[in-house]
């Protein structure tokens, strides 16, 4: 205890009297301190007990984790973390490990997660796709040897550390998204997709099956076109025409019917087939488009056929095409479990929407010089891509008069 010096000399006397009247009130040392009365106040610790339900879900998880091979016992550790049980919506109870200590002394792993729009990206413009979960997964990384001991936990019957990797430590996504793109180097980006532990498989769309055939004669004309797609799934038109046609317009009006019939349905993969020789020859580049009708056709299938992602077509017999004759013949030819739709329509003129453009090789092409070239030459850019663009582009135009 102390006394100001700068109280007055009668005051500083007077406090002194008062202190040595009360002398049995000042604790002089520790053994003079009595302490507060526990009836008036205590302090309790707050303890967590795990006891009755909660120990035997940590007893029966870490049995199956060292059934699994997935944890060791340990006894001397520098590191050592508690459990957590957290319960599931089922009721159960889920054993986790708090690695807080630990995952702050671990620097972050900046290993690149993919990003969700990558992801959507990804698994747009396909015809199936698999989500997967991989089970377990985390636990089929083994940890570091050296390191294992830092990842013991305790439990009231022992201490046990981890011999694979654990969901709870910090860098565990990283490690296992690095995993993933080693693993699937090769599909990743092509057909499938992986973030962390969901991946995520991509079907190419199927391939749909056309079959197209025309046919004129002194009483008219009229095509079929059938589409055949997955699961059965069968759709046939039947075109019958108001205008005179020839056999090959006939059979080019069929293909146009069912490219529209596909591209409607959101078909990418075509695969054709036709008993007109000269038509699918001159599709595949085989025969010349001479005749300017026939030109203005094949420039508008080739401009419907370049929207799809894989167009194939060949030629078959005609006993083999039976299918694709007119709609009497098409309705005769149901089968048991098919999914069919036919379609009946009549076409009052043909289905041509070119932009005839009537040019001579002496003026001044300009702009047009490309497409002149390829619709009077057949000539093509080198490059796949600018080849297309070509075709698409010419397939607006037609050279008349020449």
């Amino acid at each position: 205890m102390k006394i100001s010096r700068q109280l007055s000399p009668d005051l500083r006397q007077q406090l002194e009297a008062e202190i040595l009247q009360n002398v049995d009130l000042f604790a002089w040392s520790s053994a003079d301190m009595p302490g507060i009365d526990t009836d008036f106040i205590y302090h309790k610790l707050a303890i967590h007990k795990v006891g009755g339900e909660r120990r035997e879900a940590i007893i029966t998880e870490t049995q199956k984790l060292l059934n699994a091979g997935f944890i060791r016992e340990v006894r001397y550790t520098t590191w050592l973390a508690n459990v957590v049980l957290v319960k599931k919506s089922s009721g159960k109870w889920c054993m986790c490990v708090d690695y807080t200590d630990l995952n702050k002394a671990c620097p972050k792993d900046s290993y690149p997660l993919l990003s969700i729009d990558r992801l959507v990206d990804g698994a747009s413009g396909h015809a199936l796709l698999s989500f997967l979960d991989a089970y377990s997964g985390y636990n089929q990384i083994m940890m570091y040897p050296s390191d294992e001991v830092h990842t013991s936990f305790i439990t009231d019957h022992a201490n046990y550390c981890y011999r694979v990797m654990s969901f709870d430590l910090k860098n565990a996504g990283a490690t296992y998204q690095r995993l993933m793109d080693k693993v699937f180097h090769q599909q990743i980006g092509r057909n499938m997709e992986v973030y962390v532990n969901d991946p995520t498989t991509a079907e190419e769309p199927q391939v749909w099956t056309l079959h197209v055939d025309g046919s004129s004669n002194s009483k008219g004309g009229g095509a079929g076109s059938i589409l055949e797609g997955p699961n059965q799934v069968t759709l046939e038109q039947s075109l019958k025409f108001s205008f005179k046609v020839t056999n090959n317009q006939a059979e080019y009006e069929a293909l146009l019917v069912g490219l529209r019939l596909a591209r409607d349905l959101g078909t990418r993969r075509v695969s054709c087939n036709s008993d007109s020789k000269l038509m699918v020859e001159q599709l595949n580049g085989t025969y010349q488009a001479n005749v300017t009708l026939l030109q203005r056709y094949f420039h508008v299938a080739s401009h419907q056929i370049s929207s799809f992602d894989e167009f194939t077509i060949q030629h078959v017999p005609r006993e083999q095409n039976t299918r694709a004759d007119l709609l009497s013949k098409l309705a005769s030819t149901k089968r048991p479990g098919q999914h069919r739709t036919i379609i009946q329509e009549t076409l009052h003129s043909p289905s041509l929407d070119d932009k005839v453009v009537n040019v001579s090789d002496s003026e001044d092409l300009g702009w047009m010089t490309s497409i002149w070239g390829y619709l009077k030459e057949g000539i093509l850019p080198k490059d796949k891509d600018e080849a297309r663009k070509m075709r698409m582009r010419s397939a607006k135009f037609v050279i008349i008069g020449d």
